[in-house]
C-alpha cells in the first residue's frame, strides 16, 4: 500500500519506485494525492498526502514528502499530521501554485460542521511553503486558506490568470467548480 511506480509511457513498462509508509488504504482513505518539487529534478523532492490509523481505528491525513535517487523514493518527512479523516470526504488534491506554495485539498471527513470550523483542517484548502510552514499571507495565521468544502478532489491554477479552481463532490448531486477565493467560506454545509 502507498506503493509509488514509474511508467514508461512509450513501452507500458511500470516501475515500482518504492512505498509511502504508514499508509491506510480503505475505502476512499489511502495515497490520495501527489506532486514534485517545482524545480524537480534539480530539487528531487516528491510530496504526499495519505491517510493512516493513528491508532484505536481513528483515521487522519498527513502532508509528507520523500527524496527520489532516480531509483527510489527514500526519507520520508511528515510536514504536516494529524489532519481529520475517515473513510469518505478525505479529499486531498495537492498542487504547487505559481507563488512556489503548496495547496492541498482536505474533505469534510464525514463531519460537515468541520468545514466551516476555523480551529479544523477538514473541509479546508490548505496551503504551506515548500517545507510545510505556515506563509504570513495566509488568511488566518493558520494553514487555512479557504473553508466551507465538503470533499474537493481536484484543484488547478489557470495558466494565464493564475486563478485556483476546485472539483467539489457534492451530496448525491450537485458537484461543483469553484473558484477558490482566499479567506473565503464556499458554503459548505
Amino acid at each position: 500500500r502507498g506503493t509509488v511506480s514509474r511508467v514508461d509511457t512509450s513501452s507500458g513498462q511500470i516501475t515500482p519506485l518504492g512505498s509511502t509508509p504508514g499508509v491506510l488504504e480503505r475505502s476512499e482513505s489511502g495515497l490520495m494525492g501527489m506532486t514534485f518539487h517545482p524545480d524537480f529534478p534539480a530539487i528531487p523532492l516528491v510530496y504526499f498526502v495519505h491517510s493512516y490509523d493513528r491508532g484505536g481505528g481513528i483515521i487522519r491525513n498527513r502532508l509528507g514528502r520523500m527524496g527520489y535517487d532516480g531509483n527510489t523514493l527514500h526519507s520520508q518527512e511528515v510536514l504536516l499530521d494529524d489532519i481529520p479523516g475517515n473513510l469518505n470526504h478525505n479529499g486531498s488534491r495537492l498542487v504547487v501554485g505559481p507563488d512556489r506554495m503548496l495547496y492541498f485539498s482536505t474533505g469534510d471527513s464525514q463531519a460537515p460542521n468541520l468545514a466551516v470550523e476555523l480551529p479544523s483542517l477538514a473541509g479546508k484548502i490548505l496551503r504551506v511553503d515548500l517545507d510545510g510552514k505556515v506563509p504570513t499571507t495566509n488568511p488566518f495565521g493558520t494553514e487555512i486558506f479557504s473553508f466551507g468544502h465538503r470533499n474537493p478532489q481536484g484543484l488547478v491554477f489557470h495558466p494565464q490568470t493564475g486563478e485556483l479552481f476546485s472539483t467539489e463532490h457534492g451530496p448525491s448531486d450537485n458537484d461543483e467548480v469553484n473558484r477558490i477565493v482566499r479567506g473565503r467560506n464556499h458554503g459548505w454545509p
